[in-house]
């Protein structure tokens, strides 16, 4: 009963506040709000209209994320993070059992979409428990979020954090040496030492390819996952095809590297075509789109 009268207050605290949430985190973001609005068109092969509520509805979700995480799930209790981490269902589990029977490192990759950081949990309870899988962050750290990291500890007991710092990649890479596993996200740049062209919505394009490396390095198994919202309000996590990371006989690790990021880039496309108006940060995808293949960090780039 009281689990239900806290989401009540929740969904009244979201439209209360959400307005103020989204002024916030847009004002310094109007340019690139407008070049998104006027490119989804084209991207998605839809209308302005459509455009411009796909992209509403898409701020919208990450508004309603980040008031969930950063002060509901943190503030109120285990009993409520274990209660919605039941409601998750896993689309083609089968896929990460037999990724966990091959002891191999296993390196989960997808975007900024739907409600991620339960499904990652869920994958987490789905995986294995004699081996740790690490959430790669690249958010600050605070009181509400340490909070929050304990009553996680508690329910799903063989998660970690890896937060990004100049030694981020040292850690992960060390995690998949010792064949754990690492969940990250490959739609928003941290730090990019390197590119691979690949083709995305439609266009040539030149998407970080750190992840692929690291997968290359470590023999790791890739496995794509998305989360959504479905059209019945159910909380789905969908596990894609598993990528080898090993480099073929004969084959350069270069060739590898490719190869893993142009499967990626296929199941990226497919998610944010199928679910556009629940991706996060559009922006994003357009800072990816409008790379030069040499830059190292997305704010080079000027708008247009």
């Amino acid at each position: 009963m009281w689990l239900r009268v806290l989401k009540l207050g929740f969904n009244i605290y979201c439209k209360l506040m959400m307005p103020i949430f989204v002024y916030k985190t847009r004002k310094g973001y109007k340019d690139w709000d407008k070049y998104t609005i006027q490119t989804l068109p084209t991207l998605l092969n839809c209308d302005a209209k459509t455009a411009k509520k796909i992209y509403l509805k898409g701020i919208y979700q990450q508004a309603k994320f980040h008031l969930a995480y950063a002060f509901f799930f943190g503030k109120y209790g285990q009993a409520l993070v274990a209660d919605e981490l039941q409601k998750v269902q896993i689309k083609n589990p089968q896929l990460v059992a037999q990724a966990a029977e091959t002891g191999r490192p296993v390196i989960f990759l997808s975007i900024h979409m739907g409600i991620f950081y339960m499904g990652f949990l869920k994958l987490a309870n789905s995986f294995t428990t004699d081996r740790t899988i690490n959430l790669v962050k690249i958010a600050k750290t605070s009181g509400r979020e340490a909070s929050l990291s304990k009553k996680i500890k508690q329910t799903c007991p063989n998660v970690e954090f890896i937060r990004f710092d100049h030694r981020t990649g040292e850690r992960i890479y060390s995690q998949l040496k010792a064949n754990n596993a690492v969940v990250m996200m490959m739609d928003r740049e941290t730090r990019v030492e390197g590119r691979t062209t690949v083709n995305l919505l439609g266009r040539q394009c030149y998407i970080q390819n750190g992840p692929a490396k690291l997968a290359v390095a470590t023999k790791a198994i890739v496995i794509p996952v998305v989360n959504y919202i479905d059209k019945q309000g159910c909380n789905i996590i969908e596990v894609a095809q598993p990528i080898d990371g090993k480099k073929q006989p004969n084959k350069t690790a270069t060739t590898a590297v490719d190869r893993v990021m142009a499967e990626l880039a296929g199941h990226m496309e497919k998610w944010l075509t199928a679910h556009p108006d629940q991706m996060h940060y559009w922006p994003y995808i357009m800072f990816t789109i409008n790379r030069d293949k040499q830059q190292k960090i997305r704010h080079n780039f000027k708008y247009t």
